[in-house]
């Protein structure tokens, strides 16, 4: 091995820290992290904000593929529960509002210094939202592949008795069932 004289003769790239990364990559990781946050306890708060990232960057996914993502389809369907549909920006301010995710990542002088929350319920429900893009967007196969998102998803059936909510579901007028296109 040659002594270096000069720094510049290095090939430095295994010391190169920025890389390119797909967001949709980045996504994934972020909902396995949530769920393992999540389904082993440890952290809820920090399963919500990270959900919720992977929730907003799956549901732009979603929408750049032309289908409708789950916050979506719910807006549109509260015309059919309470009889008008809210805004688009103000439905999706209200699920964050509501999960936790947007009060835990923005603090402010408007802000208030406490925040009151069942984090392990809204934990479940901001990656519950963000799974369901994430079928949406990657179809039952590449699902399939996901040992998070099945893990999850079975946690779900079994804490929710899957049996009833399927046979609530059947019981659904179509017009209020997803297209799962």
């Amino acid at each position: 091995m040659c002594p270096i004289k000069d720094w510049s003769e290095l090939d430095n790239k295994e010391f190169d820290v920025v890389k390119i990364y797909e967001k949709r990559d980045l996504a994934k990781d972020q909902l396995r992290s949530a769920i393992w946050l999540f389904l082993n306890r440890i952290d809820f708060a920090s399963a919500i904000t990270l959900a919720g990232a992977a929730g907003n960057i799956f549901h732009a996914l979603v929408e750049q593929h032309g289908k409708q993502p789950f916050l979506e389809y719910a807006r549109l369907l509260c015309d059919k529960l309470i009889g008008h549909v809210p805004s688009k920006n103000k439905y999706l301010k209200h699920f964050g509002d509501l999960t936790g995710i947007n009060p835990l990542k923005h603090m402010s002088l408007k802000c208030h210094d406490t925040i009151k929350i069942d984090l392990e319920k809204s934990a479940e429900v901001a990656i519950t939202k963000t799974v369901l893009d994430f079928i949406k967007l990657y179809g039952d196969e590449e699902t399939r592949k996901n040992e998070a998102v099945n893990t999850f998803m079975q946690w779900l059936w079994m804490t929710h008795d899957g049996k009833r909510m399927i046979e609530e579901y059947k019981a659904l007028p179509a017009e209020l069932k997803r297209k799962w296109e």
